[in-house]
């Protein structure tokens, strides 16, 4: 798990994120946030004015 914490800080670019995660087996993952995303106004509306991931 450490690994996916180290890749999802370090790495900027998706297909590299999905490249070095997808080394571990689903089972070893703690889920522990949800992604909205889509058009800025209606996901607005969904979130409100939460803060958004560094």
């Amino acid at each position: 798990m450490a690994d996916v914490l180290a890749a999802a800080r370090s790495i900027r670019v998706h297909s590299d994120f999905i490249a070095a995660v997808g080394k571990n087996r689903t089972e070893d993952f703690d889920y522990c946030a949800v992604s909205i995303v889509g058009p800025r106004a209606p996901v607005d509306k969904i979130v409100g004015k939460l803060p958004r991931m560094p």
